[in-house]
């Protein structure tokens, strides 16, 4: 029985050879294909099933801008998806159902663009972070902006722009009277 079963692998590897010798000398190795799997239903990360985007507004002092006027802007349509109002602290969510190219915009009263947060690319499943800072001061009792003074207006070749004529002026409607110099310190 044993010399049977050694007999039976010898003419195995010898026909193996012969064969391996009739294809050119070379063994090659085939791997199996792999099975393809497919879902049911579209897949998606465990405990992320949105596509958001998160953040929060501000004005120029840093403090939140509570029930702003917000618009969802699709960048590669140019069409406004969604809108919303921001919260206590100025924060604001948009949920949506398509990756794509998003900003973040606030709107006035009058429907006209005041600040824009920065605009950004996701996928699906993603969320994306922005921050909109107002170029002013949020005034919430009269919902408008509030500019910030320049202080490159006072330079010119106006003289009721400069910095001198603003303080004749306020100087004038408060009747300050200029103070006695006094003596020279400097020789």
């Amino acid at each position: 029985m044993r010399i049977r079963s050694v007999v039976a692998i010898l003419v195995f590897v010898i026909a193996s050879g012969a064969l391996i010798t009739a294809q050119g000398g070379t063994v090659r190795f085939v791997p199996a294909q792999p099975r393809m799997v497919r879902l049911l239903e579209p897949w998606q990360p465990q405990g992320r099933g949105d596509t958001k985007i998160i953040g929060n507004i501000i004005d120029i002092r840093q403090s939140p801008v509570t029930s702003a006027h917000l618009q969802l802007r699709d960048l590669s349509t140019g069409r406004v998806v969604q809108e919303a109002l921001s919260g206590q602290q100025g924060e604001y969510e948009f949920t949506v159902a398509d990756a794509g190219t998003y900003v973040v915009e606030m709107i006035g009263a009058v429907g006209q663009v005041i600040a824009l947060s920065n605009a950004g690319s996701l996928t699906r499943f993603q969320t994306m972070t922005t921050s909109i800072q107002v170029p002013g001061r949020w005034d919430t009792s009269r919902d408008t902006l509030i500019p910030q003074r320049s202080m490159t207006s006072f330079f010119g070749m106006s003289t009721q722009n400069t910095m001198t004529a603003a303080t004749l002026l306020a100087a004038a409607n408060f009747n300050l009277a200029p103070a006695d110099a006094g003596e020279p310190v400097s020789p």
